[in-house]
């Protein structure tokens, strides 16, 4: 099965352990969460190989599609230094060179976000380590998080609006992120809208809305969940002629 979107995650022990310890140490035992998000236009899809040299067949690699996500995929990695390699499909020949290459420290107990953004001749790349919140049965909440990840964009001004909603987050530049919004998501509020706008001119530039925010389905997919919403740059499969558009990406 080909995977969009590489999804590394803890179990809650590991995850329950780190946040009682005082030291971190790269080279300690254990495992760390990682998400790889695809954010290069030019770059339909990448292919992510987790250690060095060439690989030579395709058990080898991860598909990292843009904007694109399968929940399906919850993978884990050792803690410690993590070689990574990324090329554009289908150049996987001897003679291609990876788009970016990289190593990333996996702290034990970690939940990280490996952006990738810019183009494919200036590949650019960030980094961002944070445990979702933890919402329980009692809480009617859904973590948002924002992002800014349109290469030449002007700071951002984000709204969250719904019934009875109105939250906002000013001057986000780009490579920008907040941390999670814990956001109302009880039977009043209905449906989530989230805008950006051009903080200067006050332009819309591209919105996303939550569907049934507040549904009272036992299976209602925000409630007590967490997510990434990013402004990226356009077009894409899904958002043909947009020079902009809300991708989101499920962090749970």
């Amino acid at each position: 099965m080909m995977k969009h979107f590489i999804l590394l995650y803890l179990s809650v022990a590991l995850v329950l352990s780190a946040a009682v310890s005082c030291k971190k140490d790269v080279k300690s035992g254990g495992t760390a969460g990682l998400t790889i998000v695809n954010a290069i236009p030019d770059c339909p899809r990448m292919l992510a190989h987790l250690s060095w040299g060439q690989p030579k067949r395709w058990a080898e690699v991860l598909f990292v599609d843009f904007d694109q996500y399968d929940p399906a995929d919850h993978l884990s990695l050792p803690a410690g230094e993590q070689p990574l390699q990324f090329y554009r499909y289908p150049d996987t020949t001897v003679s291609d060179k990876p788009v970016h290459k990289m190593t990333i420290p996996l702290v034990a107990g970690d939940i990280s976000t490996l952006f990738l953004m810019g183009t494919f001749a200036q590949p650019e790349t960030m980094l961002v380590t944070k445990t979702p919140p933890y919402y329980s049965s009692k809480d009617s909440l859904v973590g948002l998080r924002l992002a800014n990840l349109s290469p030449g964009t002007a700071p951002v001004r984000v709204k969250i609006t719904g019934q009875g909603v109105n939250m906002e987050s000013t001057s986000l530049t780009y490579k920008g992120i907040t941390d999670y919004i814990s956001v109302p998501a009880t039977s009043k509020v209905a449906d989530l809208l989230v805008e950006f706008y051009d903080q200067t001119s006050g332009t819309l530039l591209a919105a996303y809305k939550l569907d049934g925010v507040g549904s009272l389905i036992t299976n209602n997919r925000w409630r007590y969940r967490n997510y990434t919403l990013a402004l990226i740059k356009g077009p894409g499969a899904k958002h043909p002629g947009a020079a902009q558009f809300v991708t989101l990406i499920n962090d749970y």
